[in-house]
């Protein structure tokens, strides 16, 4: 079940018109994260009841789901 909520995800995001968004990335530092990925992670934290940025970051160092 939970596969075929990560393909829906992904192709749902695949499909999302994200130029405004990746306009607002700009050149410095280290270089960024791709910001489909980043907005596949949220969806799919939030999907699993998980809010809080530091649970998101906890379960994409513990769960293969959110990797």
């Amino acid at each position: 079940m939970k596969i075929i909520l990560l393909r829906l995800i992904n192709s749902i995001v695949d499909d999302l018109d994200l130029t405004d968004l990746i306009k607002q990335y700009q050149a410095g530092g280290t270089s960024p994260y791709n910001p489909r990925i980043l907005l596949k992670v949220v969806f799919y934290a939030y999907m699993n009841n998980v809010y809080s940025c530091r649970k998101i970051a906890e379960c994409l160092d513990e769960n293969i789901h959110y990797m």
